[in-house]
Order: C-alpha cells, then sequence, then structure tokens
C-alpha cells in the first residue's frame, strides 16, 4: 500500500524504521535500555537507508500525509515480527514459529483475496516456477535464518543487521539487472555496513581494579 501511495524509495526507508520501533519496544517492555553501540548502530543503518534507496531527494518527490502514515505502520508491523518472534523464541523452535506465523499468514490471506488465489492457476508454468523460487528461497530461507538468527541476537541487534538488505538488493540490481549505482547510494551502502560492524564488536571485558596481594 505505501509503495503505491508514495515514491519507492520513501515507501523502502519508512520500512526500514523498523529498528527504531524495535528498540523503543525493548526498552519499554524489557527494560533492555540500548547501549551506545546500538544507539548509534541503528542512526548509521537508518542514515544508510535514507542514501541507499534515494530518499535523500524527498524535496523532488510528492508525499501525503496517509501514505507516510502507511508507511511508518510498516516499519512497526515489521518490526513487531521481530519482538513477538523473539518472545515466541524463549518457548518455541525457530522453525515451528515460523511456520505458525506463516500458516496465519496464509489463511488470513486465502480470506482476504480469494480471488487472487484462483487467478494464479491460471498463470504459465514459468510463473510458477519463479512463484516457487520467490518463497523457498526469498521468503522461507530468508525469514528462517532471520528468525534463527534471533536466537543468538538481541531484537535491536537483529533488526539493525536486517537492513543491510537494501544494500544486497541494490548490489543485485548492478550485477543482475544492469542498474545505475550513484556514489551517494554507495556511501550509504558503507554506512550501512559499518552499522553492522558496530554491532559485531565485541564489548571489552571489565578489567579488574582491585589488586591482589
Amino acid at each position: 500500500m505505501a509503495v503505491t501511495m508514495l515514491p519507492v524509495a520513501v515507501a523502502t526507508v519508512l520500512n526500514y524504521t523498523a529498528p527504531v520501533f524495535v528498540v523503543l519496544f525493548t526498552w519499554a517492555l524489557w527494560h533492555e535500555k540500548p547501549d551506545r553501540r546500538q544507539t548509534v548502530a541503528v542512526i548509521v543503518a537508518f542514515v544508510g537507508c535514507v542514501l541507499v534507496t534515494g530518499a535523500y531527494n524527498i524535496v523532488d518527490m510528492n508525499l501525503n500525509w496517509l501514505g507516510l502514515l502507511v508507511g511508518l505502520s510498516t516499519g512497526l508491523t515489521y518490526g513487531m515480527f521481530t519482538i513477538i518472534g523473539k518472545n515466541a523464541l524463549r518457548h518455541y523452535d525457530s522453525w515451528t514459529v515460523l511456520t505458525y506465523a506463516f500458516g496465519f499468514a496464509t489463511v488470513t490471506l486465502l480470506v482476504l483475496q480469494p480471488g487472487a488465489t484462483l487467478e494464479m492457476f491460471a498463470k504459465p508454468l514459468s510463473a510458477w516456477l519463479w512463484m516457487i523460487v520467490l518463497v523457498v528461497v526469498s521468503t522461507v530461507t530468508g525469514f528462517g535464518l532471520y528468525t534463527s538468527g534471533l536466537k543468538h541476537l538481541s531484537a535491536s541487534s537483529a533488526s539493525i543487521a536486517a537492513t543491510l538488505e537494501p544494500v544486497i538488493a541494490t548490489g543485485l540490481a548492478f550485477a543482475l539487472l544492469g542498474e545505475v549505482i550513484e556514489p551517494v547510494q554507495m556511501v550509504g551502502g558503507v554506512l550501512v555496513i559499518i552499522s553492522v560492524l558496530i554491532l559485531a564488536v565485541k564489548k571489552d571485558a571489565p578489567t579488574n581494579l582491585v589488586s591482589t596481594p
């Protein structure tokens, strides 16, 4: 919905406000106050996403308040997947969580869009093959790895790391589709990678200041 109401770049960036919502939710719900590394990383990652998607050129874009609200809601609901998934992983295996999440999502879509399901059966075999690749590689494998990663990372760190998605998408568009990458987009990609590296740096162990005899 956001893409139909806003420029694609702006809609994409609003989707990647998810780490901000995740940080706020973990702080409010679990009293996990973000440390300095996470705060710096989420800011750097968001700025990087703005540059990668080209949303910095907002002056030339036609925006509307309803579209912005829908876009922010995308970031909010995307962030909630991380929050709810992290909580569910305390009791269930990552693939169990994903199976139930996608299962209920399928039922919901069948109820809301029954016509779209019937239309799929009329598509040619080539469309089905691409759909299978989209489901297996991009959806099941992608979300499966992300959900598994939630078991080893905090919700905030996992959400920030996921901002690599638009950077990788831009790189693939350059390599496979021949799209031109502007220097500003390259800088944005570097910033997102830096934000992930900031999270990867381990904290130094506390030094024992008490002298021993």
